[in-house]
């Protein structure tokens, strides 16, 4: 009943199996909004505004409308969401399975209720925009439900074994030397970016069957070509050197899928930017506004930054190594010159150079670091960063990648040979791993530096074979081993992107790499997840998003907030405190790892969202929750939801000291030799002002 009018809610079942309805469930929960704002249906290829695109500090205010004003000339070229993803006739993609390979059936992986419901919803929603259709296919890959930080989920397809039978295609790379010298010069710059780049090339009727995977409901195939297969990046680049044609290396310049347009003038650059537009429309190929960067003065290209001034090394290429900490100690001496000691055939008179150092390793001398040794320091680093150690990326030698872990950092080193052989250092890397990292096992930590280095110098690797050196022997087996981890999964994900070869070699082979994770230069703010999570999408579902937004509005304590944000009113607490990233309210806290962003909760989704993530998701402790979303005592609500909880009560084991085992009371003999008392309370005051009671038993 509403306003005591009767309302009728029709109830149906999708799914092909009976749900039996027990009395007094609950469905659905109703929540009346006291003020909600006016959402109009907008049509597909609205308009783009400021809020779509980044607005170029560098042009004046009419050059920001002219470009304003291009981007909606080709609206068409741009995709807001997944109804306006082109879909490109210039090329398809086929697979070509190895002789004698046979198809594969794998079993769905077991799922929870909640999980289960969830991967129909994915698969549903693919269906909805013709990426997936039905299959009778032999093959099927398992899929696994990968959970991201914001709370949403995604769907992730294991091609390990499909990867292994597919033929590995050639296609021409081009040599960065080349791409550089044809970005110099010039003093603007433009970034685009395609929008699920891979989702917008279809597959022949022929690898349509090969994509099959399985779920707990059924089979699929995709229609379109998906992240994680072995040949996608080739073909991508292919499809892209059509899209582009004569354009190509003149006005537009491509590596992979990252697309530069240079230009000396905005006059330039405004008539580029119209060629290429009109070339990916011809193409029905589709932007993602949000990521694109327009006339900027710099960019960052292949580890390099461009502008006016010319072409240098990016600000984070070599920090790994000009930044290593002056030793303290003997045993830190002795791991920076392993790292050192691993290039010294290319550094003139390095033994004579590294004496006031070496020195220091002796028994018998004491530790003691003065001028000397400070001055050899720097100047062996500076011999490590210039010629002939340091040399540029050739997609045409052959490739090594170097990682280690430890507890303390993760460190990638990018080398390849020259044309004797020797092996040069082309890019290194260094992280410190964050609190929840330096606890994990140490195979888990290896595959995450190994992850962690493809996913920083992708640029350079996509499409080249690579020779990764690990000194865990268990990754070697990396394609064979099978995990239900979602994170873990994710990363294998990631890796199907890259031909990688994995092979092992004994920790004390591998002194110059250890040298960097133990002593890492860049922090841990960002976390690998949160670095490739983009990298692996295939959807967006923007149903939530627009609902929260809806909630947080509908709250009169965040629409006044979100109102002084938008207004630019705010306080100086406020703005502090809060930000609006996309129409969405976020509170802003300081963690260990830096500063996060946490969801607001309006108060009409607290009771909703706690059972969504601890009931529905695992029985998380109040911690995890926290980490994601933030209301005012939080810690409080969500404790007494989890204390309330009949499932934790049952399975969770109690912490702490355990009270004993209870023994009988012995009855008294006579009345009133033993006495009972206790107190309940508080409860709600009564009329008298009472709220407790004492409650007291003879034991006779």
């Amino acid at each position: 009943m509403v306003n005591e009018v009767q309302i009728q809610v029709p109830v149906k079942n999708d799914s092909e199996h009976a749900v039996e309805v027990q009395a007094n469930d609950i469905l659905a929960r109703r929540a009346v909004v006291a003020q909600f704002p006016q959402v109009k249906a907008e049509p597909l290829n609205r308009p783009l505004t400021y809020d779509d695109i980044r607005k170029p500090e560098c042009l004046n205010t009419e050059q920001q409308t002219e470009l304003l004003n291009l981007v909606n000339e080709y609206r068409s070229c741009f995709a807001l969401n997944m109804s306006e993803l082109g879909c490109t006739d210039l090329g398809t993609m086929d697979i070509t399975i190895k002789p004698g390979s046979e198809p594969f059936a794998a079993k769905p992986y077991r799922v929870s209720r909640n999980e289960r419901e969830e991967i129909q919803r994915h698969v549903q929603v693919w269906k909805d925009h013709g990426i997936v259709e039905d299959s009778t296919s032999a093959y099927a890959a398992p899929v696994l439900l990968v959970r991201k930080k914001s709370g949403e989920s995604r769907l992730v397809v294991d091609y390990r074994r499909l990867n292994d039978q597919t033929v590995k295609q050639v296609y021409p790379l081009p040599n960065i030397d080349d791409l550089l010298e044809q970005m110099a010069g010039y003093r603007m710059f433009t970034v685009l970016d395609l929008a699920h780049a891979y989702l917008q090339i279809p597959l022949t009727d022929a690898a349509k069957p090969l994509t099959s995977f399985i779920t707990p409901d059924g089979t699929g195939q995709f229609t379109r070509m998906v992240f994680g297969l072995k040949n996608a990046p080739f073909e991508f680049t292919k499809v892209m050197d059509r899209a582009i044609g004569r354009l190509k290396n003149r006005i537009v310049i491509n590596y992979f899928d990252d697309y530069f347009i240079p230009a000396r003038d905005w006059e330039e650059m405004k008539e580029r930017l119209r060629q290429v537009l009109e070339a990916l429309v011809a193409a029905k190929l589709t932007l993602r506004p949000t990521k694109c960067i327009f006339a900027v003065k710099s960019i960052e290209c292949l580890g390099f930054e461009l502008s006016a001034d010319g072409v240098r090394p990016g600000v984070v290429k070599l920090r790994a190594i000009e930044e290593f900490p002056k030793p303290k100690n003997k045993h830190e001496v002795r791991r920076f010159m392993g790292l050192a000691s691993f290039f010294r055939r290319f550094v003139p008179k390095f033994a004579e150079k590294a004496r006031p150092i070496t020195e220091l390793t002796r028994k018998e001398t004491k530790f003691k670091w003065g001028p000397e040794q400070q001055s050899a320091f720097e100047q062996i680093k500076l011999d490590l960063l210039s010629e002939p150690v340091l040399q540029l990326f050739d997609a045409t030698r052959p490739t090594e990648l170097h990682t280690d872990a430890s507890c303390n950092g993760l460190a990638g080193m990018l080398l390849q040979r020259d044309e004797s052989g020797e092996l040069r250092l082309v890019h290194c890397y260094s992280k410190k791993t964050s609190e929840t990292e330096r606890r994990y096992h140490s195979s888990k930590l290896e595959l995450m530096a190994i992850v962690w280095a493809l996913d920083r110098m992708r640029s350079w690797l996509i499409g080249v074979h690579v020779i990764i050196i690990t000194d865990c022997q268990a990754l070697v087996y990396m394609n064979s081993l099978k995990s239900t981890n979602s994170q873990i999964t994710r990363w294998f994900d990631l890796i199907q992107e890259f031909d990688v070869e994995v092979r092992h070699r004994a920790g004390t082979a591998m002194s110059h790499v250890d040298a960097l994770s133990r002593a890492p230069t860049e922090d841990s703010s960002d976390t690998l997840d949160d670095l490739i999570t983009e990298r692996l999408e295939v959807c967006v579902a923007v149903t939530e998003e627009e609902y929260v937004k809806g909630m947080q509005y509908s709250d009169p304590e965040l629409r006044e907030i979100i109102e002084s944000l938008k207004q630019a009113t705010a306080s100086k607490i406020t703005t502090q405190n809060y930000k609006l990233i996309n129409g969405l309210l976020y509170r802003l806290v300081q963690s260990a790892t830096g500063p996060r962003k946490l969801w607001m909760v309006p108060k009409r989704m607290r009771k909703s969202l706690v059972v969504k993530f601890h009931d529905l998701s695992g029985h998380f402790a109040v911690s995890r929750m926290m980490e994601r979303y933030y209301f005012p005592r939080m810690r409080i609500y969500v404790k007494a939801h989890i204390n309330m909880c009949p499932e934790c009560a049952i399975y969770k084991k109690l912490r702490g000291r355990q009270a004993g085992m209870l023994h009988p009371i012995t009855p008294g003999n006579r009345p009133f030799e033993t006495v009972n008392i206790d107190h309940l309370g508080p409860f709600p005051v009564s009329s008298k002002g009472n709220a407790y009671i004492l409650v007291l038993v003879d034991n006779y």
